[in-house]
């Protein structure tokens, strides 16, 4: 879902600066470098919110828009069978037939430049690992709980990941509510205005008897996992600090990673819908092109049809616009 990665993103953001200048085991070199891996960490996140979503969007609704021209060509396109008029039919045909390929073009360039982003963010990804872990392990030598600290922030991270999955698939699919990333938490507006944490939870037996059970107990498990974090990390020694937060930023890098297919696949899946309706249509002025004007009755059917499918792949595009990739409130501040 590319919600989640929203989140994930902004967590990243958010994440307060490494720095282990208090820190004399580390040398200059490596901090440096460690650094320099949370600015471009940082740098993909902005990229994925700023340049990469919204261009998502964009194809998404593009799909909903081609319906509507469609829609409104189909009365002249049927007029022009009707009149036995092949020029007018083939002009109109000829040009939804371009604007479909425009329209795959986009999204195939989308496509690609999702795979190079990517393939950029395995690389740096992989870096910061690996200038992560020598960290880690310098400081390990020297302190026995960093090992047991790293663990730990490691297994509420991913309870967090876990329960922020579940409250937006489930605020989805029971239309709770607009989804908000705050503070690198999931909020879900209730319709009155109150955050979910607060109006399901304090409304206990109602909230499950309305069908969001699954919801309040994920929110739940959720503060408890940032609780424990919190708690942790105000009982621990400088360096056992930077390492939980440097852990921290592994963690969302990795996560954000490892979810981008989710948008290429959503993004593929759109490039198709635009290559089966292109090949339609160029059948269909094959077709054209070829029968005689007192045949063009025939070619009625298919329009219909065309219009048909136009219909089904426009809601399936809201369908993924609500469920995948709609926008959300991220505030960054």
């Amino acid at each position: 879902n590319a919600l989640v990665m929203d989140l994930y993103a902004l967590t990243i953001i958010k994440q307060g600066n490494v720095n282990f200048g208090n820190v004399s085991s580390v040398d200059a070199a490596l901090k440096g470098k460690v650094i320099q891996h949370q600015d471009t960490a940082r740098g993909n996140a902005k990229q994925w919110l700023d340049v990469l979503k919204p261009q998502l969007i964009s194809t998404n609704q593009n799909i909903i828009n081609y319906n509507t021209k469609f829609q409104n060509y189909y009365d002249t396109l049927v007029a022009a069978v009707d009149a036995k008029d092949k020029a007018t039919l083939t002009k109109g045909l000829t040009r939804l037939s371009s604007s479909i390929n425009e329209n795959k073009a986009q999204v195939d360039q989308l496509v690609e430049d999702l795979k190079k982003f990517r393939n950029k963010m395995t690389s740096d990804t992989q870096n910061f690992k690996g200038d992560a872990n020598q960290i880690t392990s310098i400081l390990a030598s020297q302190d026995a709980g960093i090992p047991l600290l790293q663990n730990q922030i490691t297994t509420y991270n991913e309870a967090i990941s876990k329960y922020n999955a579940i409250i937006i698939g489930s605020s989805v699919a029971t239309a709770l509510g607009p989804i908000a990333i705050i503070g690198g938490a999931v909020v879900i507006a209730t319709g009155a205005g109150t955050p979910l944490g607060v109006a399901l939870i304090a409304g206990g037996a109602a909230a499950v008897g309305g069908g969001t059970a699954g919801i309040v107990l994920a929110k739940k498990e959720l503060d408890n996992a940032q609780a424990e974090i919190q708690k942790i990390t105000g009982q621990v020694t400088t360096a056992q600090l930077e390492v939980a937060g440097l852990t921290n930023i592994k963690t969302q890098t990795e996560y954000l990673t490892n979810t981008i297919d989710t948008a290429i696949t959503a993004l593929q899946n759109i490039s198709n819908q635009w290559y089966t309706m292109g090949s339609k249509y160029n059948s269909l002025l094959q077709n054209v092109d070829s029968i005689s004007p007192n045949d063009l009755v025939f070619i009625k059917e298919d329009l219909n049809i065309a219009k048909d499918s136009w219909k089904n792949i426009k809601d399936y595009a809201e369908k993924i616009y609500a469920e995948d990739i709609k926008v959300v409130d991220t505030k960054k501040a």
